[in-house]
């Protein structure tokens, strides 16, 4: 096969790539736009958790036996938004180590099941997946809380990636005391002498209706599950759009000097084809 023909097959390999990556974009684009709207009308309801949720100063470091909840997607993504959970687990494990705490570690997603097989042993107690069949939803949440409460534990710890921007994506936690911390936070919060009036209503509650309040905690809990869920699931559909943004660019740049060269190599087939035609003819004439 001519250099001409061979560079004409690269060249429409490069181009399919070209309008592949672009179609990938926009469907991330689309998703991503669908989400963020599923996520302004969650944070209302979220909004308000942040006070309840809010850990004294006195149970900073408090409980022995932390429940560690990275969050990874099913299959692989672009960019490194897996690798990004697991590096902050484990800066999150090293600091438990010099706390002398215990910990569990409840994964989200299959990727870094096996490493995490390798390298935590018995710490590493559940792995909950195929998330990304069903869209995210309170019902799916609740039914993973369900499932965590079957461990003892302190203090839960969700790891999940926060989207910044479609270029920025980072890492981020959310802090979540069990329900025996979480009732004696409310006293501390309401001992502490801010919104006296808002920690006493709810402790009125606790007093009168113990179901009240665990029903509380647990639908809260679920929320919280939601709001790193979502941010994850963001933070995956911007990786996407930056990482085929980036091949898309690659492609073209390919395709540029590909079709430069194959216009020289057809131009040059073309010349040297007229270059024996009129030879043949000059020695017809002769």
């Amino acid at each position: 096969m001519s250099l001409h023909k061979k560079l004409k097959v690269q060249l429409g390999s490069y181009e399919r790539l070209y309008e592949l990556t672009q179609a990938i974009q926009l469907v991330a684009l689309s998703k991503l736009k669908i989400a963020q709207d599923i996520r302004k009308k969650e944070n209302d309801s979220l909004s308000s958790l942040k006070k309840l949720f809010s850990i004294s100063q006195q149970l900073k470091y408090a409980g022995s036996v932390y429940l560690l909840m990275p969050v990874t997607s099913d299959k692989s993504c672009c960019g490194s938004i897996n690798t990004n959970i697991l590096d902050e687990l484990f800066n999150y494990i090293l600091f438990m180590k010099e706390l002398n705490k215990d910990y569990i570690v409840f994964l989200i997603g299959k990727k870094g099941k096996n490493f995490l097989q390798k390298n935590c042993g018995i710490a590493y107690v559940k792995n909950v997946s195929n998330l990304s069949k069903e869209s995210i939803s309170l019902l799916t949440t609740t039914i993973i809380s369900e499932k965590v409460y079957n461990f003892t534990f302190d203090r839960c710890v969700i790891l999940f990636n926060h989207l910044y921007s479609v270029f920025e994506q980072g890492p981020a936690i959310y802090e979540v005391l069990s329900y025996a911390h979480f009732v004696n936070n409310l006293h501390l919060k309401r001992n502490e002498g801010v919104d006296t009036v808002f920690w006493s209503s709810i402790l009125d509650n606790v007093e009168g209706n113990i179901y009240f309040t665990k029903d509380l905690y647990d639908f809260c809990f679920a929320l919280i599950l939601l709001k790193a869920f979502r941010e994850n699931e963001l933070s995956e559909l911007g990786g996407r759009i930056t990482a085929m943004q980036n091949a898309s660019k690659n492609a073209l740049e390919i395709i540029q000097r590909l079709r430069l060269q194959f216009n020289k190599a057809r131009q040059s087939y073309i010349t040297n084809e007229l270059i024996e035609i009129v030879s043949c003819l000059n020695a017809l004439e002769m």
